[in-house]
């Protein structure tokens, strides 16, 4: 035989098969008995495992679950969230004292402050005029022209339109 021998011939050669051919190859080739040495231990650690039979039974302790893992840590952060809030009440002063006052009294400062001048309201507000709408013609007008009209009102106005929105960029 020229050429080594596979796994297979090797794992019969083991359990007593094989032909004489491979048992006259096994004997003279070195790999080839260092392969069969090999294998023989795999072999022999592998009957002695089942022979063995099952590992003993270990205890295993099961985890707890998801919301009873942080229980404790929330307990914690709580407790500590109540000692600072405890501590920092005893760095700031004492609050004044306001004077109390009785339910009539604060009804009628309510209404005075609040109610009267929400009521007249529209007294203090200027006359102020919605400009009027700009009808389509006129825009069409100014793309003919090739400007664009003036939305502001003539009349309430004394601003005129800028042919540049930002003249003070542009140098004007």
């Amino acid at each position: 035989m020229k050429r080594c021998l596979r796994e297979y011939p090797l794992v019969m050669l083991y359990l007593g098969e094989g032909t004489q051919e491979e048992r006259t190859h096994l004997a003279s080739c070195e790999g080839c008995s260092r392969r069969y040495q090999h294998l023989a231990q795999d072999w022999q650690r592998i009957e002695h495992s089942l022979r063995a039979g099952p590992p003993q039974r270990m205890w295993v302790r099961p985890s707890l679950p998801l919301t009873q893992r942080w229980l404790p840590v929330a307990a914690a952060l709580a407790a500590t969230v109540l000692l600072v809030l405890a501590s920092a009440r005893g760095w700031h002063p004492a609050s004044p004292v306001i004077a109390k006052t009785t339910p009539q009294e604060e009804v009628v400062s309510f209404v005075e402050t609040t109610v009267v001048p929400a009521l007249f309201a529209d007294e203090t507000l200027p006359d102020v005029v919605p400009p009027a709408p700009i009808s389509d013609e006129t825009y069409v007008q100014a793309a003919i022209d090739g400007e664009w009209p003036c939305e502001q009102d003539v009349s309430t106005s004394e601003l005129s339109c800028d042919p540049h929105t930002f003249p003070l960029l542009i140098g004007g």
